[in-house]
């Protein structure tokens, strides 16, 4: 193997590995900041309950607004 063919696959496999090492500290601080803790490991099973309880948070909000329209007789 030629050393320039090596140093090019070390290089392209450093710069992959920056791009995704920073993708996951992005999504880590997200969590962090929305559910309160950092999480051990991030699954698809913890992102779709952060992403349903959310929704619930949104709907819930969205009554919420409705009811107190409702009472008051305005609309904001």
């Amino acid at each position: 193997m030629q050393p320039w063919k090596f140093k090019s696959g070390q290089d392209e496999g450093a710069k992959n590995y920056r791009y995704w090492t920073r993708k996951a500290w992005i999504i880590e601080n997200i969590l962090r900041d929305r559910a309160g803790y950092y999480p051990i490991k991030i699954t698809d099973n913890m992102l779709n309950s952060i992403i349903e309880q959310m929704e619930k948070t949104i709907i819930f909000s969205k009554i919420t607004v409705s009811k107190q329209q409702d009472s008051t007789g305005s609309s904001i």
